[in-house]
């Protein structure tokens, strides 16, 4: 093998080694952000939905309210209207058929302002029944998007963990290019360490140069 091919072989494995890596990085990246883009979509999705049944539930209002207030207002002219349990203490009968005329005016008009009152009055609870239900469904929705917001912020929390994992990935290619750098750099300086540095002088003879041949009288090491 040429001397030349060692190192570019060891220099285009490191460069494949690192491509390789950053390629596995990126695709856990880009995973790690399209997981987290999916969660928020859906948690949008559940917050719309929940906006809408809040705005829905005061659609219905009117017929709500005239449903309860007509059931509410037969219940109360039915009370109003029934006789009593206990026998109450009644005038004698008159003989006047002016006097019976009067009465049984007075006894109609009571009747109808009792009706009249029962209805009005059954509205009112039929109102303010639709409004206690709707505020009661309300105060759910919040407590339901006070969840969502919730795992909304959890989710954004982990994410950054996620990312942090994601750059990680590759660890073992990058490992693996490094060492292949080493060898390019080892293989092409001349087969050893001392290539590294460009190879040691020699001193006459083909051995290595000693201490003061490099460094001259200021040597004080041990060869």
């Amino acid at each position: 093998m040429p001397p030349f091919l060692l190192p570019l072989l060891f220099t285009v494995g490191s460069v494949a080694a690192n491509t390789i890596a950053a390629g596995q990085q990126a695709r856990a990246a880009q995973a790690a952000n399209d997981a987290e883009r999916v969660r928020q979509q859906a948690f949008n999705e559940q917050s719309m939905a929940l906006n809408e049944q809040s705005r829905s539930r005061y659609e219905t209002a009117a017929d709500d309210t005239r449903e309860t207030g007509s059931r509410l207002a037969g219940l109360y002219e039915t009370a109003l209207t029934s006789a009593p349990s206990r026998p109450i203490a009644e005038a004698p009968p008159s003989d006047s058929n002016l006097v019976v005329s009067r009465d049984a005016t007075a006894q109609g008009g009571a009747m109808a302002d009792t009706a009249d009152e029962a209805r009005r009055f059954g509205q009112f609870r039929g109102f303010g029944d639709f409004m206690t239900n709707a505020g009661m469904g309300l105060a759910r929705d919040a407590s339901e998007m006070g969840v969502i917001n919730s795992m909304r912020r959890g989710s954004q929390s982990v994410l950054p963990m996620e990312l942090d994992a994601a750059s990680k990935k590759g660890a073992g290619m990058r490992t693996l290019a490094d060492a292949l750098q080493l060898g390019s750099v080892v293989t092409s300086g001349g087969g050893s360490l001392a290539g590294m540095f460009g190879g040691a002088p020699a001193a006459a003879g083909g051995t290595l140069a000693s201490g003061p041949a490099l460094f001259g009288s200021q040597w004080t090491g041990a060869y």
